[in-house]
């Protein structure tokens, strides 16, 4: 088990937290500067990173009431699993860069909370030992041109009892972050990528994927397929072409492109695209119940939550992770009661403000 304890900044009482941005002021102060970088920074100007959150705060609620929301029930089945509520863990690099218990503590967390967790292709954890505590585990998968050592990670995530691969679709190349370019990331003493090709020079993602490696990851994989990083309605319809499990409709947290769109300016227009042909996952910026909520009446199916975990894990190793996920189910459960949702088959458009049609 991860000791709660280790790293921990000590003063700082998860319990008082109520905000989640309150963590990444923790996490701030006792990160190295270089690794608080290469977590908060996005490409260019981070405009795209800043466009998610103003998405977020242009939605509004048109509040209903007198609808019986004595008892909320915030439960959802996305991919084949039942999720305590419509949130999994985004998949995030390196955490033993933040904390000593790295992705060992954010699975006891998201376990404990029965919330799934998407394991990052770049974790300083494998995926045997991330899978061993039970919980809901997908694969994060960068494709290199060792399309060999892209098989044997399949392979090995879906006999550790992978329950998904998610593949990100929208690094064909490597954007310029100029905060990462002042201050390059420096890994502890120790702490490693731990799934990446041991020749340096197959490391790189490949640039020339095409649909055919979608069908090819298909035809190796037992398990259902998600494609993350997509934001164009024409390629979720070409996505669902390809009978892909789940897409994840996002910007990479405005880590890739400047002044791309975020996941909210067009998931209604991917929804309306694809039906219900496919499960729509939303990520980039979330950082409440009530984001949350916005982001299922646009018309996800889920949401995904990144740099908050590691701030958090940074403040209080998986004693911080578990109290995000509290903050974020008593505030979802909250907003779900005021806009008058009894349960999530009941979220829809109406009670948003502006329409989003």
């Amino acid at each position: 088990m991860p000791d709660s304890s280790a790293g921990d900044t000590g003063s700082f009482d998860v319990e008082r937290c109520h905000r989640l941005d309150e963590f990444e002021s923790a996490a701030a102060a006792v990160l190295p500067a270089s690794t608080y970088d290469y977590i908060a920074g996005g490409a260019g100007d981070e405009s795209s990173v800043r466009r998610n959150r103003e998405a977020l705060d242009r939605l509004l609620f048109v509040p209903r009431v007198l609808r019986a929301v004595d008892t909320i029930d915030t439960t959802r089945t996305v991919l084949g699993m039942e999720l305590s509520m419509p949130l999994f863990v985004a998949p995030t690099a390196v955490q033993r860069a933040v904390h000593p218990d790295g992705e060992l503590a954010t699975a006891a967390a998201a376990t404990a909370a029965r919330l799934p967790m998407v394991l990052s292709m770049n974790s300083s954890v494998s995926v045997e030992d991330v899978a061993a505590y039970g919980g809901a585990v997908l694969m994060q998968l960068y494709v290199s041109k060792d399309r060999g050592h892209t098989q044997f990670i399949v392979e090995r995530a879906i006999a550790a009892g992978a329950r998904g691969l998610v593949l990100t679709v929208d690094q064909a190349g490597l954007a310029v972050r100029p905060r990462e370019l002042r201050r390059p990331l420096q890994l502890p003493d120790g702490v490693e990528f731990v799934h990446l090709p041991s020749d340096p020079a197959s490391r790189g993602v490949d640039g020339d994927l095409t649909w055919d490696d979608v069908d090819w990851l298909r035809g190796i994989s037992s398990v259902p397929v998600v494609l993350k990083g997509i934001l164009h309605p024409d390629d979720a319809r070409i996505a669902v072409d390809h009978e892909v499990d789940a897409i994840v409709v996002s910007n990479h947290g405005g880590r890739q492109l400047e002044s791309s769109v975020s996941a909210y300016d067009v998931v209604r227009r991917i929804a309306d695209e694809v039906g219900d042909r496919t499960d729509l996952i939303v990520d980039g910026g979330i950082r409440s119940g009530t984001d949350m909520l916005k982001s299922l009446m646009l018309g996800a199916d889920a949401t995904m939550i990144g740099r908050p975990i590691s701030w958090a894990l940074a403040a209080a190793g998986d004693r911080g992770v578990r109290r995000v996920f509290d903050i974020l189910r008593d505030d979802f459960e909250s907003a779900m009661r005021l806009c008058g949702f009894a349960s999530i088959d009941q979220i829809g458009p109406d009670a948003l403000f502006p329409e989003t049609d």
